[in-house]
């Protein structure tokens, strides 16, 4: 129910996930996307041709100033209605397509490489594609500070092994190359427009939160609490079980489950899968037992 493809910043596209997903043995299934809707058509068709269910999605950068937070909300599109949704993520889209590019320019002129340049990278983006796949319009794609840093190591600027936190501390955090901080609704602006949609809201990874540390989850839980309440104001129907990795993956879960329980909410269920290449959890390595929808 959480994963992403090439319409933002995930390696596959989405008829590959889908496979993916019928061959891991899934059965319910979501593409959730950065701020994109655009490839769930192609999801759909594929993974219900697979014979899965599969529901419209996606996940929205979004900020809370009075809580402090700044990550993502899942939103889930059951009725196959989204049309208010998609509205408000195509002009925050275009503006961060304007911004990556600006940011392109900037990278080309400190490192001196002229031929560094957002439109060769969007084209060749858009040539990867393989023939047959429907047509995808440069507005539907989602791009973002990864983006940059794939083009600087294909250009030979940085290592094929630079770690992606490093280079966003180095460049991106100190303005090196110009502004990197994208617009984004508010969770209260998200949740409203989902709703309207009747859409469902899932708060995806809440262990991030407290740097996926259950003792500072149980520690700092008035927090926790409060934040949840909060969202919960706004519409907030599910929190996400999560594919975190490592050792505390089962005690943030098991929290994120008790705190589910006590609030009254349900739960989803996400792998994050970027593709073979990404630090995260697979399609299919991470699901549970989703009680679907109530529509």
């Amino acid at each position: 129910m959480h994963f992403h493809s090439r319409y933002s910043d995930g390696a596959c596209w989405p008829a590959e996930l889908a496979a993916a997903a019928r061959d891991a043995g899934l059965e319910a299934v979501s593409l959730s996307d950065h701020d994109t809707l655009a490839g769930v058509p192609e999801f759909l068709a594929a993974a219900r041709g697979a014979g899965l269910v599969a529901w419209p999605a996606v996940e929205i950068d979004c900020y809370d100033a009075l809580s402090g937070y700044r990550s993502e909300l899942l939103a889930y599109f059951p009725r196959g209605s989204y049309a208010a949704t998609d509205e408000l993520l195509a002009g925050i889209r275009a503006e961060r397509r304007r911004m990556v590019a600006g940011l392109f320019d900037n990278a080309a002129a400190f490192f001196n490489k002229p031929g560094l340049s957002f439109r060769a990278y969007e084209d060749a983006e858009l040539a990867a594609q393989p023939a047959g796949r429907p047509a995808i319009k440069p507005a539907d794609i989602r791009y973002g500070k990864t983006d940059l840093f794939r083009a600087l190591i294909a250009s030979g600027v940085l290592g094929a092994n630079t770690d992606y936190r490093e280079f966003k501390k180095a460049y991106l955090k100190t303005g090196l190359l110009g502004p990197a901080s994208f617009p984004k609704p508010s969770v209260e602006q998200a949740c409203a427009t989902v709703l309207r949609d009747g859409g469902f809201l899932s708060l995806p990874h809440v262990g991030h939160c407290f740097d996926d540390d259950p003792k500072r989850m149980k520690k700092e839980k008035a927090r926790f609490d409060a934040l949840i309440a909060r969202f919960k104001g706004f519409g907030l129907s599910y929190l996400e079980l999560y594919a975190y990795g490592g050792k505390h993956e089962q005690a943030l879960n098991e929290l994120v489950w008790i705190q589910a329980q006590a609030m009254g909410l349900g739960l989803s269920y996400g792998s994050d899968d970027h593709g073979p290449e990404a630090k995260k959890a697979r399609i299919g390595s991470f699901y549970g037992d989703f009680e679907g929808f109530p529509v």
